[in-house]
């Protein structure tokens, strides 16, 4: 592998990140740790970023066309998050949720919902409190097993959540700050050892939904109900016919599911927390 560069897999999707400016691969590096490979066979994709001038100090090539430039290295960061996970998205043969997903005890939680809604905010919270990560934004469902899978880009913050995860703030190094409208991005390994989720059993389905000064509220929704946010919320679901319904038809009919309404952090993980522990030994049981 190149001193400049390193690759990492999102979604069975390889790619390889390249830099010459030490301090961009030392941060992207850092970023993307928890999908680092040891090499780059069958890469796809590939991005460089590489220096400029004034406000284009940073230049992003993707497949060796320039596809953004700045003065900012968050807002690089950003965009090399955003421009991958949208590659392998796209890409991903599993059936992929739109959805934020925790896993304990061999048990996970799915969070689908459409952008805004709160899924990472509340994902990150509940990573923090001790629960494993599969994904803040596309968890793969395995076709045979049902099983959800981790997907473990890292957590991307929005700028309302900075308060709530102080210790979180990056540090970009000398010369580099970070910015009021770029988003935050965490990986999990630097959060603590062995924080990325196995293989589980779809356990519970959580529709969250933020909605300021409405309190929280954790209410149970029927499977058909289940169903069909389901359907919405999964990525190229047209594209994927009757295979696709019935598949998370089975993934919701072994599931308890629930709708989330949330406007404090720390009560919405308390709710999820509750749920699954008072349920977590019988589930893990069956």
């Amino acid at each position: 592998m190149r001193p400049d560069s390193f690759c990492i897999e999102m979604l069975g999707q390889s790619a390889r990140i390249a830099s010459k400016d030490r301090a961009v691969l030392e941060t992207l590096a850092r970023v993307f740790g928890d999908l680092r490979t040891r090499d780059g066979g069958g890469t796809v994709t590939e991005l460089v970023v590489h220096a400029g001038d004034g406000d284009r100090r940073f230049v992003l090539d993707v497949d060796g066309q320039e596809a953004w430039s700045g003065s900012e290295l968050a807002s690089a960061v950003q965009e090399c998050v955003m421009r991958l996970n949208q590659v392998a998205v796209a890409a991903s043969t599993h059936l992929t949720l739109h959805a934020g997903g925790i896993e304990a005890h061999g048990v996970g939680v799915v969070f689908p919902a459409k952008s805004e809604s709160g899924k990472s905010t509340l994902t990150a919270g509940l990573v923090r409190a001790g629960f494993r990560y599969l994904s803040d934004e596309a968890v793969p469902l395995d076709w045979e097993t049902h099983l959800a899978q981790a997907y473990p880009k890292p957590i991307s913050l929005d700028p309302g959540a900075f308060p709530l995860f102080p210790e979180w703030a990056p540090d970009f190094g000398e010369g580099h700050d970070a910015t009021a409208d770029a988003q935050w991005h965490k990986a999990v390994g630097g959060i603590r050892p062995g924080a990325v989720g196995q293989p589980c059993v779809v356990g519970y389905i959580v529709f969250p939904e933020y909605r300021p000064d409405a309190g929280t509220r954790l209410e149970p929704i029927s499977k058909g109900t289940a169903l069909l946010e389901m359907c919405k919320n999964t990525f190229r679901f047209n594209q994927q016919g009757r295979k696709a319904l019935d598949h998370l038809a089975e993934v919701v009919r072994g599931a308890t599911c629930f709708r989330l309404t949330m406007d404090n952090l720390d009560e919405a993980v308390r709710s999820v927390s509750d749920l699954v522990g008072a349920v977590s030994t019988s589930a893990s049981g069956r």
